[in-house]
């Protein structure tokens, strides 16, 4: 990893989730479709995390943009949805299960007097059961948010005329219709 100075107004993807309980593998299955499209050398990060944890805040303390994906038990129209986050308003946690993305922008706030443009991306995942891989209707929704991800990034990183950022299914890079970019 760069030195910190170095991240200065990057963006950051942390897609968070167990992968070894079906859907709730959602976060990583979504960061890793996105790196796997990303141009070497473009200033965007990607970690995935079983669970959010406190170190987490020193590594963002820099970051211009950051995204987190996760997945969602409550059902949501067309599988996904953008939260822009806030900072948590109160209270400190020294319990890691309760670290959120809210809390986490609040001690960036807090500690380093930085306020990133942060956005929590809730995909909805049916089954959390003990296994490896998404459920079917759960990978697909997972493709649409990592396809609406990267074109929110091509709009934020000026790279309008970029190649086709849809998905296959396995979630493999390439176009698999024709369609026009916005």
């Amino acid at each position: 990893m760069q030195p910190l100075s170095l991240a200065r107004m990057d963006t950051w993807i942390i897609g968070y989730g167990n992968v070894h309980r079906r859907d709730d593998g959602i976060g990583p299955y979504v960061a890793r479709i996105i790196e796997n499209s990303l141009t070497p050398g473009e200033n965007i990060r990607i970690l995935t995390f079983f669970q959010l944890a406190p170190d987490l805040i020193e590594e963002l303390r820099y970051a211009g943009r950051i995204l987190f994906i996760d997945a969602s038990r409550e059902a949501i129209d067309n599988g996904f949805k953008w939260t822009k986050i806030t900072p948590e308003p109160n209270g400190c946690y020294h319990v890691t299960h309760l670290f959120t993305p809210a809390l986490i922008l609040r001690y960036i706030q807090s500690l380093y007097q930085h306020d990133p443009e942060t956005y929590l991306v809730s995909v909805q995942g049916d089954n959390f059961e003990f296994g490896d891989g998404l459920d079917p209707p759960a990978e697909t929704r997972a493709m649409g948010a990592a396809s609406e991800i990267i074109s929110f990034l091509d709009t934020c990183l000026g790279r309008a005329g970029r190649a086709c950022n849809h998905f296959t299914k396995g979630g493999q890079y390439g176009c698999y219709k024709n369609h026009t970019h916005h």
